[in-house]
């Protein structure tokens, strides 16, 4: 039995870790870093109030031009196989962003770390002659004769392909261009805009609902999924394990995925008991402006410029 009015052990215990290093993001778990990464990356994309009120470019013009100019993008990005275009694209979307006052760090950084993920990352296997050949320009692994492994024949020589750069290449600009142009319409853009434009560009309405509820409902599992890191932490005096860390992230995936469908269904079953009829009706945005017209017509002209260059 312990001595009456004596401290325990553990409240005398040095801290675990210095929580100055917690504050700067070192010393934290990947379940921690990962969490308010996600965090950070869902609010900097929805809170864009700030970029959208400045007195830029992107900002003064409709948001039906820019919605045409999105889809326009995205459609040239997609249909052209040349680094020419991608490049002039490319550049074309950074000097709009300059000219709308957009911070480069409130869109670039996130583009480039998901194009480096989805664009260069996983496909990099690919630029090998294992999958499909080409001059290769880097060799990686000489052997003395050729072999077979699975279903495929391994050459004397593995390396990187001239050819396989170049698609992973276009793939990457592809995915960049894509990203920088959404980010760039978010920011430059109020949602209440976003949706009237394409409710007067006569998208349907089920994908305008869908929009609305993801934008709203975004929050709200966030919050949850926080809530729920931060139970699991106060229940713990030490960091647990790589393997409990895994399962209980598998484990609370599987249930806010039963919580979405039940959230979706609880929320279709109250729309449908105030009388809503699957028509979303929005204010009228009026006529073009002059500018906007013209602004319009820059936009055809700059996608007959991207779609020559070679």
């Amino acid at each position: 039995m312990g001595v009456p009015g004596r401290v325990p052990d553990f409240l005398l215990a040095p801290p675990l870790e210095d929580p100055k290093e917690r504050i700067l993001g070192r010393g934290l778990s990947f379940m921690e870093r990962a969490t308010r990464g996600l965090s950070k990356l869902l609010r900097d994309t929805y809170v864009q109030w700030d970029t959208s009120s400045r007195e830029g470019l992107l900002q003064k013009t409709d948001p039906r031009v820019k919605i045409l100019g999105l889809a326009c993008a995205v459609v040239l990005v997609s249909l052209r196989h040349s680094l020419g275009s991608q490049l002039f694209v490319a550049i074309s979307i950074l000097l709009l962003a300059s000219f709308s006052k957009v911070g480069l760090s409130s869109v670039y950084p996130k583009a480039l770390g998901l194009a480096f993920v989805f664009g260069f990352l996983i496909p990099a296997p690919s630029c090998l002659n294992l999958f499909s050949e080409g001059e290769i320009i880097l060799p990686l692994l000489v052997r003395e004769s050729p072999s077979s492994f699975l279903w495929f024949q391994v050459p004397e020589t593995v390396g990187v392909t001239r050819e396989g750069l170049s698609s992973i290449g276009l793939l990457w600009f592809r995915i960049f261009n894509s990203l920088t142009c959404t980010f760039l319409l978010v920011n430059t853009t109020p949602l209440s805009d976003i949706l009237k434009g394409l409710k007067h560009l006569k998208m349907p309405d089920s994908i305008v609902v869908v929009i609305l509820l993801t934008y709203r409902y975004g929050f709200i599992f966030l919050d949850l999924m926080e809530q729920m890191h931060r139970a699991r932490l106060a229940r713990i005096v030490r960091g647990g394990k790589n393997s409990e860390t895994r399962r209980w992230t598998g484990e609370r995936l599987g249930f806010l995925f039963g919580k979405a469908q039940l959230r979706c269904e609880q929320t279709n079953k109250a729309m449908e008991a105030r009388g809503f009829s699957g028509r979303v009706r929005v204010e009228p945005l009026g006529s073009m402006e002059k500018g906007d017209r013209w602004k319009l017509a820059v936009l055809a002209i700059w996608a007959v410029m991207a779609a020559s260059v070679v």
